[in-house]
């Protein structure tokens, strides 16, 4: 694809994503889809502005204020400092912790019923079965 086909995708997307957020977001009515493609529209528009012929700091500022972040979602930076968030807020709550790598969902709920006042193995055997 051509730059200048990427400027043209990228100010229609932002164009139309800033229309429904300017007018306080997509309606109470709107369907799973609609609001998807707000999103997508979001994702599509900063990626068309990052190919774009004479692209700036400014239009890729402009896809940061949709909420579309410099780096993936699902970059592993993103995912660790999530985690080390996540992590840090069970800390000073105190709250328990369980960690699912590599468990299936019985395996995980009979450790979160194990943790339940009053709960020990014989209560959740039949979990794991």
């Amino acid at each position: 694809m051509e730059a200048a086909e990427h400027r043209r995708l990228g100010g229609d997307l932002n164009y139309a994503t800033w229309k429904i957020l300017s007018s306080g977001g997509p309606s109470p009515e709107a369907s799973a889809d609609e609001r998807d493609d707000l999103l997508y529209g979001a994702y599509a528009s900063a990626y068309h502005w990052r190919h774009a012929e004479g692209s700036t700091v400014a239009n890729r500022a402009r896809a940061e204020h949709l909420g579309v972040p410099p780096e993936p979602y699902a970059s592993l930076t993103g995912i660790r400092r999530e985690l080390h968030h996540a992590q840090k807020i069970a800390l000073e709550q105190g709250w328990r912790t369980v960690d699912v790598t590599g468990k299936s969902v019985e395996e995980v709920a009979r450790e979160i019923l194990l943790l339940l006042p009053g709960r020990d193995a014989a209560h959740t055997s039949d979990l794991t079965a």
